[in-house]
């Protein structure tokens, strides 16, 4: 073993060389405590006693500290377990289990500031997983009051009646969906040294898109860009909803929900100017999961992130979600299975109490 080695290391491979096992006992701590006694520096106890000058100044610190060879350490080798703990493990899961719908969701910070724990938040977390519990994300879902859930059954009973106040196969389900342009990426890859690239947009650029599904007839897409209102609301309607109004034979419904641009008194009038159109159908309020044109803008939505081309603007996102629409619209057996459910949703809200839908 070379000279230059630190004097730990020499110890080590003598230790090694000799067949002794790195642990102390009593008789080597003895020795220690013994030869400090009679020498000034732990870095000649260490070469006296054949150990590191670490190992000398702990038994050193804790003979000085207790007058005992005994370590006051548990188990003597290690670091103690903190906010793994079985105890704490089973304080911290309490906290943190998955909550009753409507209540708040805590967090790892949330958790130690209610528990007072002297951990850092990741230890939290790590004491978490070690009980058991992973992190998911959060399903979003509709919050209902119970004046809402109470509101949804009285209306999906009324509709349950027989005979049926409203055909659901000749009812035409209207919505929007706002499409995000998911061209502006927090992250990069770029050779070392060039400067680092600026994210200027709070906000991406968003499209926000109106149409209606039925079995007997859907519209196109109307494509809108800022904010809609009552005005704005009703030039769609003229632009997608009067075109249909003339193809379609028969008595027809019509569904929208209760935005404000939709309910009020100007809207009114417009469908009162337009008897061809028929007045909207009473519709509950904070429902879009008893809507099936909810599963259609996912589909769509789903349709877009998988295009091999992302799209770069605004007008490839439009052609982009146009020709998702058409391709989802004109398959009979999409909208057979989508708009087919629409009276299971209402009858399954009439037994349920009027909680939220899993569709």
């Amino acid at each position: 073993m070379p000279r230059s080695q630190p004097l730990a290391i020499r110890l080590l491979w003598q230790l090694r060389k000799e067949g002794r096992k790195g642990h102390l006992n009593a008789a080597d701590k003895a020795d220690i405590v013994g030869s400090a006694s009679r020498n000034n520096t732990l870095v000649a106890v260490a070469k006296e006693t054949g150990r590191s000058v670490t190992t000398v100044g702990r038994v050193v610190q804790d003979w000085n500290a207790t007058g005992s060879i005994q370590s006051p350490r548990r188990g003597n080798s290690g670091r103690p377990r903190t906010a793994t703990a079985p105890a704490v493990v089973k304080r911290v899961v309490k906290e943190l289990k998955r909550p009753r719908d409507g209540d708040p969701i805590p967090s790892a910070r949330e958790v130690k500031r209610k528990l007072s724990l002297p951990y850092a938040v990741q230890s939290v977390r790590n004491a978490a997983r070690k009980g058991g519990l992973s992190t998911q994300s959060v399903k979003h879902c509709v919050f209902l009051t119970a004046a809402d859930r109470r509101k949804r059954e009285v209306w999906a009973r009324k509709m349950c009646r027989r005979p049926h106040p409203v055909d659901w196969r000749r009812t035409l389900c209207t919505d929007e969906k706002v499409f995000v342009l998911k061209q502006h990426q927090r992250r990069c890859f770029a050779p070392k040294g060039l400067p680092r690239k600026q994210f200027r947009k709070h906000h991406p650029e968003s499209l926000l898109v109106w149409g209606g599904i039925s079995l007997v007839g859907s519209t196109d897409p109307i494509f809108v860009r800022g904010i809609v209102d009552s005005h704005r609301y009703q030039q769609i309607l003229a632009l997608g909803l009067l075109p249909l109004a003339r193809r379609l034979r028969g008595p027809w419904h019509f569904q929208q929900d209760n935005a404000r641009p939709h309910t009020s008194t100007s809207t009114e009038a417009w469908f009162a100017a337009h008897p061809s159109i028929p007045a909207p159908i009473e519709w509950p309020a904070n429902s879009p999961d008893a809507s099936p044109i909810e599963n259609l803008w996912a589909l769509l939505q789903r349709d877009v992130d998988c295009l091999p081309n992302q799209p770069t603007n605004l007008h490839e996102l439009e052609n982009a979600v146009a020709a998702a629409w058409r391709a989802r619209t004109s398959c009979q057996q999409c909208l057979g299975r989508l708009l087919g459910s629409w009276e299971k949703r209402v009858e399954e809200l009439s037994v349920n109490g009027g909680a939220v839908l899993s569709y």
